[in-house]
C-alpha cells in the first residue's frame, strides 16, 4: 500500500482519481486483464465523473482544502457521481465559431510540441500540463476543467498523445503520469508541419519508468 503524501490535499486526491477514471476510458492505455473491470467505472462518452471523499458514516464531505490525512481510507467513504459534460457548450462561444477560432486539439498539440522542445523539461506531467500550463495560456476553453480533461482523454484515445508513468523527483513513492506527442502518427506530423515545425531532427528523450500497467501491478503488491 502506498503512503500518503503529507503535503497532499483532499482536492488533489479527488482530482487525481477523477483524472484516472477519465483516462480509463482510453483503451489505448494498457491494463492487466484482471484490472480491465475497472473500465466500467470510467464515465461514458459525453459524461464526466465527480469524486468526493467523505468522513466515516458517508454523510459529511471532507473540505477540499483539508489535508489528505483527514480521509480515513478504512472507515471513510468515496462517492462517484456521473453527469453530462458541458464541453461542447464550453468550446462554443455562442457565435458558432471555434476559438480564434482555432481547433483546441490542434492548439493542444502545438503547445505540447513547444514544451517538448524545451531542453530543461525531461518530461511533461499530465496534471501540470492540464491544470497549470493550459490555464496560463489565456484560452477561453481552458478555463473549463471538463473541457481540458476531455481534450486530453480524446487525444490519448485517438493516439495523438502517449501516456506513461515516470518517477516523481519530489515524491519517489508517487509516480507521475506523463504525456508526449505520438510523432510517428501521420496526423500529428501533418499538424506539426502545418505549424511550421521541422520534426525531422526531433529525438525524444528516453525516460526511465515503467508502463502504466506495470506501475499499477507494482502498486498492488
Amino acid at each position: 500500500m502506498t503512503r500518503d503524501n503529507i503535503n497532499e490535499k483532499i482536492e488533489d486526491r479527488q482530482d487525481g482519481i477523477q483524472s484516472a477514471l477519465q483516462l480509463l476510458r482510453a483503451r489505448e492505455l494498457p491494463l492487466p486483464a484482471e484490472l480491465e473491470a475497472l473500465r466500467h467505472l470510467a464515465p461514458p462518452r459525453g459524461a464526466c465523473v465527480e469524486v468526493r471523499l467523505h468522513h466515516p458514516g458517508g454523510r459529511r464531505r471532507i473540505r477540499r482544502d483539508a489535508d489528505i490525512q483527514n480521509w480515513d481510507r478504512f472507515n471513510g467513504y468515496a462517492s462517484l457521481e456521473y453527469y453530462p459534460s458541458d464541453t461542447d457548450e464550453a468550446l462554443d462561444d455562442g457565435t458558432g465559431e471555434s476559438e480564434n477560432r482555432e481547433d483546441p486539439t490542434r492548439k493542444l498539440i502545438a503547445l505540447l510540441a513547444e514544451l517538448e522542445r524545451d531542453p530543461k523539461l525531461h518530461f511533461v506531467s499530465l496534471t501540470w500540463f492540464r491544470d497549470k500550463f493550459l490555464l496560463d495560456q489565456g484560452l477561453a476553453w481552458a478555463h473549463n476543467l471538463d473541457v481540458r480533461r476531455k481534450l486530453i482523454v480524446d487525444a490519448i484515445e485517438n493516439k495523438l498523445l502517449l501516456a506513461g508513468k515516470v518517477p516523481n523527483p519530489k515524491s519517489p513513492n508517487f509516480p507521475v503520469t506523463s504525456i508526449r506527442l505520438n510523432r510517428t502518427l501521420p496526423e500529428v506530423r501533418e499538424i506539426l508541419a502545418e505549424l511550421g515545425e521541422d520534426d525531422s531532427d526531433f529525438a525524444p528523450v528516453a525516460i526511465a519508468g515503467g508502463s502504466l500497467s506495470s506501475t499499477i501491478l507494482e502498486e498492488r503488491r
